[in-house]
């Protein structure tokens, strides 16, 4: 082909590849990357939020983990059917919700009913782990007689909706087929009020992780139900769990109201209690445990409380000054200091974490250290699998929690006791961190440690604080703790990649309006071939150097970016031996430019304007 040729080639290919990035970031502003889970003593609470939250132009699929069915008939539902089908959102409806508040209209026990055939479409019903046929039918009866309680009174112009209940148990559904509409899943903390301590840790963990490979997942919420529960210990060690569950989810908006009302209980248990001269109980988040108390500690912005947020507010300040969490020290060069946000090391600086336990003597006092990891190496978070890069990734952005058991009661820790939690090709990336104080029955949290090390201080060098995070398609539309994107450091696309280096050195690109980045770039040359390994151009080899590379120097494929950061033999020529860096489905890495399949085409070879 002859040079002209191949040059009006390659211009094809930048329009192609720069018009597929402006048309494919605006997509990522119309997804909903957040999952939100609403927390309340009672499944009253989950009517409210539910009201609120859901589309009345939208069906939606209700999976229930309840040891009752919650099916009973509110008495005339159809008028509160009526309130909430008119539009305009919780506002509007403030008067209505107000007075059944008050009066306890929506109880525990009849919250579905009136969200039935809309905008719930359907429920079912898991009653158990493992239930025999007969035990299925059984309650399955009981679900028609109870949601049918005032049909001959006040009859429902919907009729009969107890077909919209099925029962099953959880071993039956983890098989069976996905839903074809949103799924809004409840769960009852109940259902694991007859499950042995040891074991109810293993089956809320199976029950959570089923939720998440729900493919069209709406919303959580989470009832204490404390009447059903043996105890106030059994109720703090449910709730901690599932807080500290879904706490685990980064891209999780957790919704936490521990001072609900919901005016006087008339369930059967509580008409048992007045019977009996008996309060009825209910979960009372002044009697939190300390491991509840140290959770919600550690960082009690990640909940959202909103009803009596100034006593929530009055009651976060009493527990800090009762409690003294650990707290964690860094030092350098013999200097100690108070940790940030995050910590930036160069890759061979030595450095010190203290922890001070918060206790005057350390008798009887064990710690255990704890990093904070992603579970998966690539996330989807826009939801859609027509992008073409991590289809069948999940959702949801899990980063769990695990023992360093090496670090076994250790105060002090040196830096290169942590290199095996960092990028094991280079010992840069980023890294979290804390410490877990027990003392007795007591156990106390310290805030999590971000540290971050970087190869150098080049763009290059800002890229490698971020080596050991997942690929997150759509990362732009994160928000946590104030910081977006990559920023955050929990992982990026392979466009935020790029950016984070160079937002590191100041510049303003934003990470959602990914429209503008091609206004931060100037071409520098058209890579139109190879051979024997050397990049061609039109007329001659592709010239790179030191200083391009420092300043960043960017690989431009069809639908892809990446970096240059090295160049290899020959010098101050882009050969296939050069290496780049770039994140794509996985984890960043430092490649060899010939690995990349992209590179067998023409791309560009660019370089980011001067601000």
């Amino acid at each position: 082909m002859h040079t002209r040729d191949r040059a009006k080639q390659v211009y094809g290919w930048a329009f192609l590849f720069l018009f597929p990035v402006v048309l494919l970031w605006p997509c990522r502003g119309s997804a909903n990357p957040f999952l939100s889970v609403h927390i309340e003593d009672n499944h009253a609470g989950s009517f409210y939020w539910l009201a609120e939250h859901l589309s009345w132009d939208q069906q939606y699929h209700l999976l229930l983990f309840d040891q009752h069915s919650d099916a009973t008939e509110v008495f005339n539902s159809d008028f509160v059917r009526t309130i909430l089908s008119k539009k305009g959102g919780l506002n509007d409806h403030s008067a209505h919700y107000t007075f059944w508040n008050k009066h306890g209209i929506i109880q525990s026990f009849n919250w579905i009913e009136p969200l039935l055939p809309h905008p719930i479409r359907n429920v079912t019903w898991i009653a158990g782990d493992s239930l025999l046929p007969r035990e299925i039918r059984s309650k399955k009866a009981h679900v028609k007689s109870t949601i049918n309680a005032h049909e001959v009174a006040v009859p429902r112009s919907c009729g009969d909706v107890s077909d919209r209940f099925s029962v099953t148990d959880f071993r039956r559904q983890k098989i069976a087929s996905d839903f074809d509409v949103p799924v809004v899943v409840s769960v009852d903390l109940d259902y694991f009020a007859g499950v042995p301590h040891d074991k109810a840790d293993q089956q809320f963990e199976e029950i959570f992780t089923y939720i998440l490979t729900l493919k069209d997942l709406h919303s959580v919420t989470i009832a204490i139900s404390r009447p059903y529960l043996k105890s106030d210990d059994q109720a703090n060690r449910l709730l901690t769990m599932a807080i500290e569950a879904f706490s685990e989810i980064i891209n999780a908006r957790i919704y936490f109201e521990p001072f609900a009302e919901h005016g006087p209980d008339r369930s059967e248990l509580a008409k048992s209690a007045y019977e009996d001269n008996r309060q009825v109980s209910y979960f009372e988040i002044s009697k939190a445990s300390s491991s509840l108390i140290s959770l919600l500690l550690q960082n009690p912005s990640r909940y959202a409380v909103h009803y009596k947020r100034n006593k929530w507010e009055a009651l976060l300040k009493t527990w800090r000054n009762r409690y003294k969490q650990p707290v964690i020290l860094l030092s350098k060069r013999g200097k100690t200091f108070a940790p940030k946000k995050c910590n930036y090391f160069l890759q061979d600086d030595a450095f010190e974490v203290y922890l001070n336990t918060g206790f005057d003597r350390d008798e009887n006092v064990s710690v255990t250290w704890k990093a904070v990891a992603s579970e998966g190496r690539s996330y989807n978070i826009i939801g859609q699998n027509n992008y073409g890069f991590a289809n069948d990734a999940s959702k949801y952005i899990l980063f769990k929690t695990r023992d360093i058991d090496k670090l076994k009661n250790s105060r002090r820790i040196h830096s290169y006791q942590l290199r095996h939690l960092f990028d094991s090709m280079t010992g840069a990336g980023s890294i979290r961190l804390y410490a877990e104080v027990s003392k007795d029955d007591d156990y106390f949290r310290s805030p999590v440690l971000c540290i971050s090390k970087y190869m150098n201080e080049g763009y290059t060098g800002k890229l490698t604080e971020i080596l050991n995070l997942p690929y997150i398609l759509g990362s732009g539309l994160l928000n946590v703790d104030n910081a977006t994107g990559a920023d955050a450091q929990y992982g990026a696309d392979c466009l935020d990649f790029i950016s984070y280096g160079k937002r590191r050195q100041g510049y303003a690109i934003s990470y959602l309006n990914q429209n503008n980045f091609r206004k931060f770039l100037a071409k520098v040359d058209d890579v139109l071939s190879f051979k024997n390994g050397i990049a061609y151009n039109a007329r001659d080899t592709v010239a790179v150097d030191a200083q391009m590379i420092d300043d960043g120097l960017l690989l431009h494929f069809n639908s892809h970016v990446a970096a240059l950061y090295q160049d290899n033999d020959p010098k101050n020529i882009l050969d296939g031996g050069d290496l780049v860096i770039h994140q794509l489905e996985n984890y960043p890495e430092i490649v060899p430019l010939s690995n990349l399949k992209q590179a067998r085409r023409p791309f560009l070879l660019m370089k980011f304007k001067k601000p």
